[in-house]
């Protein structure tokens, strides 16, 4: 068998399934790819056993087979080499790869042992243009509760019905919700792991993507879909904690500001504290906003930014600098709302003018 491929091409596609190849495993398998090579494709296949992600690329094939190698020691030599094609050759055991005159010479192991990947199945859920769903994908993604974090619930939940998908993810402190209006062709719901979701962005940018993601869900996997690219998961069984109760209570004092001044203002003071969590002190007035910040061995910052206040005046709340960072990065629109009462309750956080329904709540730290 012997393949010509575009390197570009190649270094795209290769670079979409590496999220899913693990560098250390102790399944070793989870460390390769499969390249499936036939009738003028190149199909690369990754999976952990959770997650599978398939995508593939033109090329000029003779013959036709498959093969399975390193996954990232494969990416790697493809994107140094030089020249604009690439030349695979698999034959006795090894892969053969040539581009100028640089020759490698790489040990498989037997395509048999790679793990056969789900086939797209059962119901149709929904679709989304792809620009919404990276959208909502950024606004969810950070407040997912990492491997290391006491939070049980490590996972984005899906809840797709009544003409809308609304999801929600949280870590225990802060919490993402984003409603989208859409069509849904089949009610459903179900939890994915961060790296799931993140392998799910990944489906927007593939050749030849479809200007929509199409979502299905069978009895044990569900599957996001864009042209030639496929990622199957494998849902979270677990129950998702009740977010309803916290949505219905919206603080009455509204602000409204700017949001780069107030991304801004937030890494200009918190520049002189050190420490792991960064408090940040706001304290409201009617047509702005003070922001201070403290290190004992560095010293203060105070910075005034302007806003638009209804509530009470000179309300103190002090936020985590990072966690209001990664909210302001993770929206487009040029003007927040913010809805506040005290440090014991939740504060809500908006976009405004933005086509998807945001809100972010997130409890002030203690003082």
């Amino acid at each position: 068998m012997r393949i010509i491929v575009e390197k570009e091409k190649i270094v795209q596609e290769l670079q979409a399934v590496l999220g899913i190849v693990e560098r250390k495993s102790v399944i070793p398998i989870a460390s390769y790819i499969l390249i499936d090579a036939r009738e003028g494709k190149l199909k690369i296949s990754a999976s952990d056993l959770e997650n599978s992600f398939s995508t593939s690329t033109e090329a000029s094939i003779e013959g036709k087979g498959k093969f399975v190698v390193q996954g990232h020691k494969i990416y790697d030599i493809a994107r140094l080499l030089k020249g604009d094609k690439i030349e695979i050759e698999s034959e006795n055991g090894k892969v053969i790869v040539k581009s100028g005159t640089t020759i490698y010479s790489l040990i498989t192991v037997n395509s048999e042992d790679f793990p056969n990947l789900p086939v797209v199945s059962g119901d149709f859920v929904f679709d989304l243009e792809v620009d919404k769903f990276s959208s909502l994908v950024r606004k969810v993604i950070f407040p997912i509760s990492s491997a290391s974090s006491i939070y049980k619930i490590r996972g984005a939940f899906f809840n797709c019905g009544n003409n809308s998908i609304e999801v929600v993810s949280t870590d225990g402190s802060r919490m993402s919700v984003v409603k989208v209006n859409t069509g849904v062709r089949k009610k459903g719901s179900f939890i994915l792991s961060k790296k799931s979701v993140t392998e799910a962005s990944k489906l927007v940018s593939g050749n030849g993507s479809d200007n929509k993601i199409k979502c299905y869900i069978s009895s044990n996997h569900v599957f996001f879909v864009s042209g030639e690219r496929v990622l199957s998961s494998t849902p979270i069984e677990s129950r998702f904690p009740d977010y309803k109760g916290i949505l219905s209570s919206v603080p009455s004092f509204r602000v409204e500001m700017d949001a780069s001044m107030l991304k801004e203002a937030i890494q200009r003071v918190s520049i002189v504290v050190d420490d792991k969590i960064k408090p940040v002190k706001f304290t409201f007035f009617r047509d702005f906003v003070e922001l201070e910040a403290f290190s004992p061995s560095v010293g203060k910052s105070v910075e005034k930014i302007e806003c638009l206040y209804s509530g009470e005046e000179k309300l103190n709340l002090t936020f985590e600098a990072d966690y209001l960072l990664q909210f302001l990065g993770s929206i487009s629109s040029e003007t927040i709302e913010m809805r506040i009462k005290d440090k014991d309750t939740p504060s809500f956080f908006s976009p405004i003018g933005e086509d998807l329904e945001y809100t972010h709540i997130m409890m002030p730290l203690e003082e």
